[in-house]
């Protein structure tokens, strides 16, 4: 079967998640010394792995999939929600190695401040058997009084390299004969995230040529603001016009933006036919610009550097 295949091969352990070494060799260390806290945070852009982590985490603890309780904190927000939610974990779990009840809450920066202090008392001391995973794309969103009470992780966008690798894999298992250079593309355009990737290979399974597999690519309304800046970038824009676009930007996550922003100025590189010109050096300055990730917490703040980088260095010119 073709469908679902960000499902299919989604990682069940540690050693399958690709691209967040930096994590799970943090938490099987943890499993190893047997020191697993009852608190997790896990922040990053969207499709990284957030999730999956905490899901390998409760499998790992013994945690049967009846008692893993993920809970979308956009739908959830408030705090007769959060009571409820905290009452039942106290309940005795059913099944299971360990009786070990966890609890996912995805997009939980959407929580009212009521339902986070609802939480607090339980996150600070909670019984033996119940464990939290807090999952979010806007950590600066939660409050400080949690995020001290967890073990916090980083969950990067993952490199195309290592996503063009993962395709590959997937696409050889699932016998799909793609376009040549299909994949290379498909990873591109995930922006980091392995489930987009994942997800974009399966639309694209049926494609015959390269230019059915752009047409199927083709950017979303949503990602084509991210594109115009690119584009901007590339010419002579007024400062008023990047200013009025980086406003509209403001509302989107600062790491995907980089990440396309990276994946579009290097792609303009590597079509460039011929020697090394100035306009090659000037890409090459435009994209160590935008190389280092983007923080959590000044995103936006670092996306609006990066550009004004670009454009004072041109205008000095």
């Amino acid at each position: 079967m073709i469908n679902d295949l960000h499902i299919k091969y989604r990682p069940t352990s540690f050693d399958e998640v690709v691209g967040q070494e930096h994590i799970t060799n943090s938490l099987q260390s943890l499993f190893k010394a047997k020191k697993v806290p009852h608190a997790f945070l896990f922040q990053g852009p969207s499709g990284t792995g957030k999730t999956t982590l905490s899901r390998i985490i409760a499998f790992e603890l013994g945690c049967s999939s009846i008692n893993i309780i993920e809970v979308d904190a956009g739908k959830y927000t408030g705090v007769d929600d959060m009571r409820q939610l905290t009452d039942e974990l106290f309940y005795p779990a059913i099944g299971g190695k360990n009786k070990i009840k966890f609890l996912i809450l995805d997009e939980c920066h959407m929580l009212s401040k009521n339902a986070w202090n609802s939480l607090l008392k339980t996150v600070e001391e909670p019984p033996s058997h119940v464990y939290f995973s807090f999952c979010t794309t806007e950590p600066a969103k939660v409050p400080a009084t949690i995020q001290t009470r967890c073990h916090k992780y980083n969950v990067n966008a993952v490199d195309s390299d290592m996503i063009e690798q993962l395709l590959t894999a997937i696409a050889e298992l699932e016998k799909l004969k793609l376009p040549s250079n299909a994949i290379q593309l498909i990873a591109s355009r995930s922006y980091g995230s392995p489930r987009r990737a994942i997800v974009l290979l399966s639309q694209c399974s049926g494609c015959k040529t390269y230019q059915e597999v752009m047409d199927v690519l083709e950017e979303p309304d949503e990602e084509k603001e991210t594109i115009e800046l690119c584009r901007m970038l590339l010419k002579n824009t007024k400062w008023e016009d990047l200013i009025n676009l980086l406003r509209v930007l403001k509302e989107k996550n600062p790491e995907s933006i980089r990440i396309q922003v990276c994946n579009y100025i290097t792609a303009v590189i590597m079509n460039k036919k011929g020697p090394a010109s100035n306009e090659t050096v000037d890409l090459l300055n435009m994209l160590e610009q935008f190389q280092r990730p983007f923080s959590q917490q000044t995103g936006f703040s670092d996306l609006l550097i990066a550009v004004a980088g670009i454009f004072f260095s041109r205008a000095e010119k």
